[in-house]
Parts: structure tokens; C-alpha cells; sequence
């Protein structure tokens, strides 16, 4: 499985979730024994994305979305493990880290880590969306950092280049 690890940054409301949709898309046809786990905030999305999992909702507590962030995670896991390898996207990065840092740190970060370092040989990869202008903002350090790829999210829409 040739799918890389993936950050894609930019501003609030620049369509980030129309772009990991599209590049869903195109991992899927290069890969459709792949399934594509995604964690995020709505109901906004494809059915590219084999598991879609609400972490968060409008009136998410942060113990709530802790809670729901386990379960998918253990989810995730299961599957890759059984499977050899799965693709997981969380969309909402900035908004679940600030809630994670708050209640239980070390939980996203080693999980990151975990599929940065070594889940690449066992077919498991992550793409993380954040609202962010630069890598920098998202407290990530360098070790991660240095096994993705970095994407800007363009400044107009998918929609808008048709």
C-alpha cells in the first residue's frame, strides 16, 4: 500500500473536507481493498470514506468527546490489526487536539505516533486536516512532522476550478 501520511492545512471555512474527500477519492482508486476510517465533526461527506464516526457535535462535552474519540480509536485499531492496514482521516484536528490537550493529552499524540512510526510498515496511515496557516500552530513536533506530507488547502474550491 502506497498511501502516505497527510497534513492539510488552511484557514477556517477553506472547503478542507471537499479536499479530503476529492483525495479519498483518488487513494481509492488506487487502492479499493483499502478502507478509510474518518473522524470528524459532521455529516458533510462522501461515501468515499468506508466508517464515518462523529466525534463531536454541538453540544459535545468534553468527557463525551473523549469517550468517543476511544471508541474509534480502539475501532481503527481492531480493524487494521485484523485487516493489515486501514486509512484513518481526522478531519477537525485543531478543535479535537484543543479538547484532547484538555483532558487527556498523551491519548492523540501517541496514537499519531504510533501510526507515523511504525504503522506505515503494517499498512496504516493517518491524513489529518487542521485549520491552521502553517504546521507550526498545530503543536506538533518535528519527529511527526517529518513523516508526512504537508499540504496547503488552496485558497478556492473544488467546485470553483470546474
Amino acid at each position: 500500500m502506497a498511501v502516505s501520511n497527510l497534513v492539510l492545512v488552511g484557514k477556517q471555512c477553506q472547503e478542507k473536507h471537499d479536499w479530503l474527500t476529492h483525495l479519498a477519492k483518488e487513494e481509492k482508486k488506487k487502492h479499493p481493498e483499502m478502507k478509510i476510517f474518518l473522524m470528524g465533526s459532521g455529516n458533510h461527506y462522501s461515501n468515499v470514506f468506508d466508517v464515518q464516526i462523529k466525534l463531536i457535535t454541538g453540544n459535545s462535552s468534553f468527557c463525551e468527546i473523549v469517550s468517543n474519540f476511544e471508541s474509534a480509536r480502539d475501532y481503527f485499531y481492531e480493524y487494521a490489526r485484523d485487516n493489515a492496514g486501514a486509512l484513518l482521516v481526522i478531519d477537525e484536528y485543531t478543535l479535537l487536539a484543543t479538547v484532547m490537550r484538555h483532558e487527556k493529552q498523551d491519548y492523540l499524540r501517541q496514537m499519531l505516533m504510533y501510526i507515523t512510526s511504525i504503522g506505515h510498515s503494517a499498512g496504516i496511515n493517518v491524513w489529518i486536516s487542521a485549520s491552521s496557516d502553517k504546521t507550526c500552530d498545530l503543536n506538533l513536533n518535528r519527529s511527526f512532522l517529518s513523516q508526512m506530507k504537508v499540504l496547503q488547502a488552496p485558497a478556492r474550491t473544488l467546485t470553483s476550478k470546474q
